[in-house]
């Protein structure tokens, strides 16, 4: 089925772009929530990345391959968070050069502080749904992204 200017997108089409309104519409909506605590979206992405591993060290690179950013955007992130405390970088015993990082005291207080608001947002969003439908959407993203992830893996 192709595109033709006089109808509707076709379905095909239409999923990306809803898909892609609903991941900006919820990162604006994160973004201005963050505002008031002084940290971005991405650094609050890093410092979840980093609890996720019972806080044990990260290195840089791997947090930039799983922000999808490169060297150069992880390192301005990561300078700005060391600035306010909330992570420490170390070099690797093996290699100087590869920096292992780590959350801070701070930086999990500051990650617990948001919880209430990840919450609340997270309620914001969800509130046009049935609990069901949630739960069914959750699982379809899930299965859609592991089903991504794969196909991302074999063209590597």
């Amino acid at each position: 089925m192709g595109w033709r200017a006089d109808k509707e997108i076709p379905s095909e089409y239409r999923l990306g772009f809803l898909l892609n309104d609903v991941s900006r519409l919820r990162r604006t909506l994160i973004d201005n929530a963050l505002k008031p605590l002084g940290i971005t979206r991405a650094q609050w992405w890093v410092l979840m990345i980093l609890c996720r591993n019972d806080n044990a060290p990260t290195m840089q690179s791997e947090l930039a391959r799983a922000l999808g950013i490169g060297k150069v955007a992880i390192g301005g992130l990561l300078d700005r968070l060391e600035a306010i405390g909330a992570v420490v970088r170390h070099s690797t015993m093996r290699d100087r050069r590869a920096k292992l990082v780590a959350i801070t005291p701070a930086g999990q207080a500051l990650l617990a502080s948001t919880k209430p608001l990840s919450v609340e947002l997270s309620r914001e969003m969800l509130h046009c749904l049935s609990d069901e439908e949630a739960l069914a959407l959750e699982e379809l993203l899930e299965r859609m992204r592991r089903h991504l992830g794969g196909l991302a893996r074999a063209a590597d």
